[in-house]
Order: structure tokens, then sequence, then C-alpha cells
């Protein structure tokens, strides 16, 4: 995989993954400063591997009893595999929308390409990685075949994270942010009600 994959889904998920070790007291103390701000569990504060513990692990109720399990499950995860396999199991996990787990899967149904350098299909770029990093917020809500201009809103607020965090220049945000993009054609059944 190209490293901008990951570099993509860390600028908008857990910038700060390779400085902690599974759990990030900052990130944690934000979420729960938010929380308090706003009277209800508004912000989670979890890493890659807490969501990775979540999502082969736990359930997605929002306790805390849940997120204490989500610490420990991640502080083994994180003796046990190294951080590159586990933003790799992360992203061949993760939920992309229309019945699309993982992020290879996620590349073949919206825009017919692979993740992979030199496959038999062509690699997504970084503005096809942007806009499949920005379903990971509300797949569905964010899914291009739904409404197409949320979902490059959403791929500008992705790029535009890389470029503040100085992972990508000016240039390759703005040739990112100009790249047309194409998606595969689908005929995707719509749920009416009866």
């Amino acid at each position: 995989m190209p490293s901008y994959v990951a570099d993509t889904l860390l600028a908008i998920e857990d910038h700060r993954y390779y400085l902690h070790p599974g759990v990030d007291p900052v990130g944690i103390a934000h979420s729960i400063w938010v929380d308090l701000v706003k009277g209800k569990k508004a912000q989670g504060g979890s890493t890659v591997t807490m969501q990775l513990a979540r999502n082969m692990f736990l359930t997605h109720e929002k306790t805390y009893i849940r997120k204490l399990k989500e610490i420990a499950i991640s502080a083994n995860l994180e003796l046990r595999y190294t951080k590159q396999e586990l933003v790799d199991m992360y992203m061949n996990k993760v939920y992309f929308g229309h019945g699309k787990y993982g992020i290879e899967s996620a590349a073949r149904f919206y825009f017919g390409k692979t993740t992979m350098r030199n496959g038999e299909l062509p690699t997504i770029n970084l503005a096809e990685t942007a806009v499949l990093v920005g379903l990971l917020k509300a797949p569905e809500h964010y899914s291009p075949y739904k409404n197409q201009e949320l979902a490059e809103r959403r791929q500008s607020v992705v790029l535009h994270r890389m470029n503040t965090l100085g992972w990508i220049s000016d240039t390759e945000l703005e040739q990112a942010l100009n790249t047309p993009l194409v998606y595969a054609q689908h005929t995707l059944k719509q749920n009416r009600a009866a």
C-alpha cells in the first residue's frame, strides 16, 4: 500500500498514533473535557488501536466500563503487534459503507481500483484515499453514491488536516483537491418503506 493511505487515516483518526502506546492520555483528557462541557458523551478519544479493539472484541455501546475494556485490550494489542500491523488490521477491518469492510474492498467498490502498488488494477491516489477515509466518520452518510457533494466536502476536511499537520505540502493539497474523482458505476438498491 502507498504510505499516503495510512497517513490519510492517521491524520484524521489518530495523528499522535506513533507517540502513544495504544492509549492517548491527551486525547482521552480532551474527550472527557468535551463530554463535561456538552453534558453528554459527545467525543470518544479513542485511538486507532482502541477502535480496532472495539471493532474486534467489543460492542459500540458508550459506557465507561466498555471504555476501560477497550483500554486494556488496546494495551495488549500494542504488546503483541507492531504499529504497522495494527494500522493494517484496522484498515482491513473497518466499515466503509454499502456492506464493504476493509480499504481494499472499498477502493474496488467506490473507484474500481486497488490499494496495492503494481496490482492488476490502478492504485488509488491521494484524492481517492481521502474520500475513503472521510467515509469512516459516518459511512452511509458520507457515501458519494448518496451525496457526492457531502462526500467531497469531507474529503476536503481530510486533505486540509493532512496539510495542517505538515504531512502533505500546499502543492500536494491543491493537486489532490483538483484531481477529478471518477466513481465506479453501481446500481444500488434503496430501502424504501412499503
